[in-house]
Formats: structure tokens, C-alpha cells, sequence
């Protein structure tokens, strides 16, 4: 990833906390802020002029809710982008789930360690939904709820795509056309599946997905 691949619009309230990101983005290779504002205005003009592969958000603004801002964006992203990743001192399950509903691929609370930033942008970029350690499944679980499209609380949506695909018998080079990504990444998220599941073998994960619904025999 060379320096400036992916541009960032970031909208915040407060400038003191825009400074702030702003230089935590700045040390970070691949990634550059083109614009920044403050308001739900602001949002909108500077993602027509700019068109973002991220926009970086926080909730309250000076003239509404950043929650109108990703309402707007349902019709207008280009390839699923501007990736959002909401930045919010509100941390509570309406809020999050509100957030994730309407678009979100990735929620920080402020208090959030600076790591985190990077964490998050990272795996948006790469498919992957980031929700911040303060997120619990908890919070999560209104969005997992329905019926035979569970998503397992332990798995990413990127994870739960190739988890189908395995169970239908794809291979990983099939798997990776599919989604536009490495067959090294995909081995990555099945290896990480495993894992976190404790599953030793590819049938096993097969018979995972078919419980969980995922799939049919």
C-alpha cells in the first residue's frame, strides 16, 4: 500500500478533536484526510466533492445527526464506497446498532485507544466490519437475530461470506475471485474462523455453517 491510497473526509463537531485525528492519520501510511467539517451540511457537500474512500464520522453534529449523514449515503456509494466509521463519545446498543444498521462498517467510541484508528481503518478497507473492544456482542446481538441469516457473534461479515462459500464447496482461489480479494486472505480468514470457533478441520466448519443455518444440505 503506497502513501495517499485511500482518502479520508472527516466530519466532526469539534475541532481540537479533528486536529487531533487528523495527526494520528497523518503517521499512517495509505491513508490521507482531504477534508474535514463539522456538520451534517458540511458531510454532505464535501462527500460530493471528494468522494472519499472513507469517511471518518462522529454522531452529534452542530445541525443534526451523522445518522442522517449515512441515511443519504444508501443510494450514493460507489463499489460500497465511502466506507464509514463512525467516531462517538455514545457507546450505547441503540446508537451502535442505529449506526450499523444504516451503513457503518466500523464504530469507535472517543475514549478509544489511538491504536484503534488504525485498527479500524485497516479492516474496512479490507471488507471487514470493526467494532471497538467496548462494543460488546450484547450490544451486537439485535443485529444477528434473523432467523436463517444469523450471523455467528464471533464472526466478521467478511468471515461469514467465505464460510458459506466453503460450505458450498468452492475453493479458495474460487472463493477469493469471487470477492475481489487474495487466495492468502482468504486462507487468513479461515484459518482465523477456525480459531476463534475451535474447529480443527474443513468438514467440521462445513457442519458449523449448517447449523448455523447458513447454508442447506
Amino acid at each position: 500500500m503506497s502513501s495517499g491510497d485511500y482518502s479520508i473526509v472527516l466530519i466532526d463537531d469539534h475541532a481540537l478533536v479533528r486536529a487531533g485525528i487528523r495527526v494520528l492519520i497523518e503517521e499512517l501510511p495509505g491513508f490521507t484526510v482531504r477534508a474535514e467539517g463539522s456538520s451534517v451540511a458540511e458531510a454532505r457537500q464535501l462527500l460530493a466533492l471528494h468522494q472519499p474512500d472513507i469517511l471518518l464520522l462522529d454522531l452529534a453534529l452542530k445541525d443534526g445527526s451523522g445518522l442522517d449523514v449515512l441515511k443519504s449515503l444508501e443510494c450514493e456509494r460507489v463499489n460500497g464506497r465511502p466506507w464509514v466509521i463512525i467516531l462517538s463519545m455514545y457507546t450505547s446498543r441503540d446508537f451502535v446498532v442505529g449506526a450499523i444498521r444504516a451503513g457503518a462498517r466500523g464504530y469507535l467510541p472517543k475514549e478509544a485507544a489511538s491504536v484503534e484508528l488504525e485498527l479500524a481503518l485497516q479492516k474496512v478497507v479490507n471488507g471487514d466490519l470493526y467494532l471497538s473492544a467496548g462494543v460488546t456482542e450484547e450490544v451486537l446481538q439485535p443485529l444477528y437475530g434473523n432467523g436463517s441469516e444469523t450471523i455467528p457473534p464471533s464472526l466478521t461479515p467478511r468471515q461469514q461470506e467465505i464460510l458459506i462459500f466453503i460450505a458450498q464447496g468452492l475453493s479458495t482461489k474460487e472463493i477469493a475471485w469471487k470477492l475481489g480479494i487474495s487466495p492468502k486472505t482468504v486462507e487468513a480468514h479461515r484459518l482465523q474462523m477456525m480459531e476463534r470457533l475451535n474447529i480443527k478441520d474443513i468438514p467440521n466448519l462445513v457442519i458449523y455453517a449448517i447449523r448455523q443455518g447458513l447454508v442447506s444440505i
